[in-house]
């Protein structure tokens, strides 16, 4: 269960941080840096701790960010290109443990 949970987290920031990365390469300057930031949730409650990387498809550039309650946020200067990217999610919360068969 814990594995499906987290597969359905990943494919839904995945598609959020990926809408969010198309809305902003589509301001006026197409070549260079753009800020990013969003929220990230796991069963709708903002991710406490974790980090995000965001990688280009072509392999281009790689930058990335810590999450902290649930946010984060790239500046200009190290901000993303526009275009596709992938993009990785890992935190370890405590409680999402997988407990032990008894």
């Amino acid at each position: 269960m814990l594995s499906s949970r987290i597969s359905s987290f990943r494919v839904v920031a995945m598609a959020l941080v990926g809408i969010a990365v198309c809305v902003a390469g589509c301001g006026p300057d197409l070549g260079g840096r753009v800020p990013i930031s969003g929220q990230v949730t796991l069963g709708g409650q903002p991710l406490n701790d974790g980090t995000i990387e965001f990688v280009a498809s072509d392999g281009s550039s790689q930058t990335g960010t810590v999450i902290s309650n649930g946010s984060f946020s790239l500046p200009e200067e190290k901000g993303l290109p526009p275009g596709s990217y992938i993009v990785r999610i890992s935190s370890f919360e405590a409680g999402a443990a997988r407990k032990k068969p008894r």
